[in-house]
Order: C-alpha cells, then structure tokens, then sequence
C-alpha cells in the first residue's frame, strides 16, 4: 500500500503539470509527438544514469556521495556530473525531435516539447528516487520541488531554442548558434545552483535554497504564461530568401517562387 502511495506522489506532478501546459495550447500538439519525447525523455534518464557510471569510473569525485565532498568538489559534481549531463540529454531529445520537427510552427510549440521531455525525465527518476527512499516525506519534497525545477528548467530552456528557431528562420545562423548554446548553458546553470544548495550541508545554502525555489518558480510560470498568451505563427515572421535574397513570409518566396523549408527540417 505504501508503495502505491509513493508512485502515485511520483507521478502526480507530472500529471497535473502536463494537462495544464496541454491545456493552455490553442492549437494541440499531436498526441503521438508528445507520448513519443515522454518517452525518450525516459531514455535520456536512463542514458544519464549511465554516463554517470561510466565518469565515476574515470573521475574518482563523482563516485562520492554529497556529504562526503568538499565545496569544490560538490560544485564540479552538481554543475558538470548532474546538472551539465542531465540537461544536455534532454535538450538532445528536444533538439531533434522537437526543435527540428515540421509541427513546431508556433512559439509555445516548443515549450510543450520541452516540458514533456522533461516530465518524461523527472518522473522516471522521481520513481527510482521515492522507492529507494521509501518515505512518504521525501516523496511529497519531491512532488513540491524536483518536478517543478525540472519543468523549469525546460521553460528556459525553450525560451532560447524558440529564439534560435526565430533565427533560423531569419537565416540568422550567429545568432541561432548563440541561442542553441543559451538553451543549454543556462538550465544547467539554474539546475546546479538548485543541486548545490540542496545538497551543501549548511543552513546557509539551504535558506538560500528557498528563497532561489521561490523566484525560479514565479520567474518561470510568468514566463509560461507570457508564452501562450503571445503565442505566435512563426510563419508571420520575415525570412530571406536561401536563393534571391529577398524579405518574405511563409514558406514560399514571391519574388523568385523558391519553396524555403530549410526550418521545418
């Protein structure tokens, strides 16, 4: 009965996470692209844990527990070993099935494929987590902190790859490139700083660790919420023609009749 217990903590975040940002989609995604990034968002768990076993091989530190490091070595461990490996597999997962997908033709499209990778992610670990500890309190710190940090960190994410996406479009590749690598650099910074304070043993980090929680949280709901309200076609934006060069919208050039299709690829 307990464990049922847990499970259903576990996955009830995930839940009522996914009906809302579903729900606050005027257009729905297919149900088959999104039931898809869930699942490789399971996978990227999955490939984590086990780069994770492999580094520790290679990188004594990372095979230590928390409270056995020192500050330096909980910093290398929480921002590269978890928070820079973690995020990377889930945006590979986004990348290629979500930013690169023909659906993605909105701007909250790519918010929805963030946060169901993401759920995918959290909610597989979540599991693993609540059974192995085997307390409800654990569970219930979780349901209130781990799910909504890692949807968090899929809202920032998303952010800077729907920038990208809006530079794609502009054939901007700088300023794509910039934003790809932004999508990646700051959930990982935003997900380390979240770790280290959790896990650096002292009151300090922890008060600190709430009062981050609290922002992250407010910061990334508004952000949610001014991304389906100013919800976009991405075919109203100006693109310039790959072959004559001129300024157009949709995917059709009037001036030369090429078919520029380079951004649903």
């Amino acid at each position: 009965m307990k464990s049922i217990l847990l499970i259903i903590l576990a996955i009830l975040p995930t839940i009522l996470i996914s009906l809302y940002v579903y729900k606050k989609d005027k257009h729905k995604e297919s149900l088959g692209i999104l039931i898809t990034l869930f699942c490789l968002g399971i996978f990227s768990a999955v490939a984590v844990i086990i780069i994770s076993i492999i580094t520790s091989q290679f990188i004594p530190i990372f095979n230590k527990e928390t409270y056995q490091m020192n500050t330096i070595e909980l910093l290398l461990s929480t921002f590269i070993s978890v928070a820079l490996t973690e995020e990377l597999c889930k945006w590979i997962v986004v990348y290629f099935l979500g930013y690169r997908n023909k659906e993605f033709d909105e701007t909250y499209d790519i918010i929805i494929y963030a946060i169901f990778t993401t759920l995918g992610f959290a909610t597989f670990e979540n599991i693993l987590y609540v059974l192995d500890t085997n307390t409800i309190q654990i569970a219930v710190q979780r349901a209130l902190f781990s799910i909504p940090a890692h949807t968090s960190y899929a809202i920032f994410m998303s952010y800077y790859l729907c920038l990208a996406k809006i530079n794609r479009i502009k054939n901007d590749k700088a300023k794509e490139m910039d934003n790809l690598i932004k999508s990646i650099v700051f959930p990982t910074i935003i997900h380390g700083i979240f770790d280290f304070c959790l896990f650096a043993d002292k009151a300090i980090y922890l008060t600190l660790f709430y009062f981050f929680t609290g922002v992250l949280f407010i910061l990334a709901f508004q952000k949610l919420k001014e991304s389906y309200k100013i919800n976009a076609s991405l075919k109203d934006i100006k693109r310039v023609c790959d072959k004559c060069g001129s300024v157009f919208y949709g995917d059709i050039c009037q001036e030369c009749h090429t078919k520029n299709v380079k951004y649903n690829k």
